[in-house]
């Protein structure tokens, strides 16, 4: 019976248990307390290598002033304040993302990332997707709509357009016929020029040059300065035209200028 205790605490005796010392526990003790200090009030970068902690990240994209979205966020979109170019989030540290920059007039482009210390900016180059449309008319001058937008006056030059979108031109003026382009479209990359040519809205003038005495006489009508032709015959000419004029074949009459309304 002795030797088996003996046996039992010379076995005991072998087994040697290590103990960190006061320095060690102190020092990941407070390497804990920090990190997890860092987690509960937003923290910054994690100076200890956890993965878990918060990183301010800066998205930009070229052109800037996009809208950016987190496909892991919903309902979460952001685009930089007004004279920056860069937006900024604050991302859990290790996490997957992926972004979504959005522009008018350009692809939407994907980024997809994960947060880490030595990559701090995520950034995107936007493809465009449109064209550019230039439109001229005959005169020039005259009231433009695009899709029942006004464009202002013609000529319009370089216009970006969403590429595949239908559009509907139209340019009017009281004097002349409404001109109208439908189902126009463009490529993107595509540059474009279309001119209009318009028809003037024209009105009947029939002139009878009589003398004192009631004679028919002959003469020659102009409109707003242009010739027409012989007061034998009906003339037409444009609904926009502000004066007549007749100088009669006999020299011995006076010419008859009139104001007009058509």
């Amino acid at each position: 019976m002795a030797e088996g205790v003996a046996s039992l605490v010379s076995s005991l005796r072998l087994k040697k248990v290590e103990r960190p010392s006061q320095q060690e526990i102190v020092q990941k003790t407070s390497g804990a307390v920090t990190r997890e200090a860092e987690r509960s009030d937003g923290g910054t970068v994690d100076d200890f290598g956890d993965a878990g902690a918060w990183q301010t990240m800066l998205l930009r994209s070229n052109p800037p002033g996009a809208t950016i979205r987190l496909e892991e966020m919903p309902g979460q979109v952001k685009r930089p304040d007004a004279g920056e170019e860069i937006v900024r989030w604050r991302l859990k540290g290790g996490r997957p993302y992926t972004a979504v920059f959005e522009m008018p007039l350009y692809k939407p482009e994907r980024v997809s990332f994960r947060v880490r210390p030595d990559q701090r900016e995520i950034f995107a180059k936007l493809t465009p997707d449109f064209g550019e449309l230039s439109l001229f008319s005959e005169p020039s001058g005259l009231q433009l709509f695009i899709n029942g937008a006004n464009e202002g006056k013609t000529p319009l030059k370089g216009k970006r357009i969403q590429a595949g979108e239908s559009l509907e031109v139209e340019v009017v003026h009281p004097c002349f016929k409404p001109y109208r382009i439908t189902g126009l479209q463009l490529k993107a990359g595509e540059r474009r020029e279309e001119r209009m040519e318009l028809v003037p809205k024209l009105a009947m003038v029939e002139i009878v040059l009589t003398d004192t005495s009631g004679h028919l006489k002959g003469g020659v009508l102009y409109a707003d300065g242009q010739k027409l032709g012989s007061t034998d015959d009906k003339h037409k000419v444009s609904v926009c035209s502000k004066k007549l004029k007749v100088v009669p074949n006999d020299k011995t009459l006076s010419s008859w200028k009139q104001d007009v309304e058509l």
